[in-house]
């Protein structure tokens, strides 16, 4: 096993600006006609009218780091089958607690972030149970068109162990 580290890119604003964009154009339809103010979640509500107000600068700036991202994550995985790394810094939330206001403390996103930006596969398989016996994941990340290879170790981990098989 070799320790890696993430080439230094800003994953996370990347990430951000592409995929709000992309829903701004993919839901603009839902603002127009008022819609949006039907959705379940505030933060999506304003969240939709946020992206619309994106300039195209950016967005095409976003896509321009994204390119170097690709090619430096391509570098770093060219040597590896899979990185492998805990799908979340936690356990599992417990299920009364919303998802952002549990995992708010416990951050992993660079590497999500990372694959997001490159648009690179990754796979989550569980892998055990932590504090309150709340289950915990980790995650192979592979090259781009690697689907099938990270495909195979996650099911060769799930061979040899049987925490997919286990309930909370």
């Amino acid at each position: 096993f070799t320790e890696v580290d993430l080439p230094p890119f800003p994953y996370g604003t990347v990430t951000s600006t592409i995929i709000s964009c992309e829903m701004a154009a993919a839901f603009e339809g839902l603002v127009a006609n008022g819609d949006v103010w039907q959705m379940a979640a505030p933060e999506d509500r304003w969240g939709l009218h946020a992206a619309l107000l994106i300039p195209a600068k950016d967005f095409i700036n976003a896509q321009r780091i994204r390119h170097k991202i690709q090619k430096a994550l391509d570098g770093l995985l060219a040597p590896f089958d899979a990185l492998v790394a805990p799908t979340l810094a936690t356990v599992a939330g417990p299920i009364d607690t919303p998802f952002s206001a549990y995992h708010r403390r416990w951050s992993t996103r660079e590497l999500t972030s990372a694959e997001n930006a490159a648009g690179i596969p990754a796979v989550t398989v569980p892998n055990g149970f932590g504090e309150r016996s709340l289950p915990s994941a980790l995650k192979f990340v592979g090259r781009a068109f690697d689907e099938n290879r990270l495909l195979a170790i996650a099911r060769k981990y799930q061979e040899l162990t049987d925490w997919h098989q286990r309930h909370p």
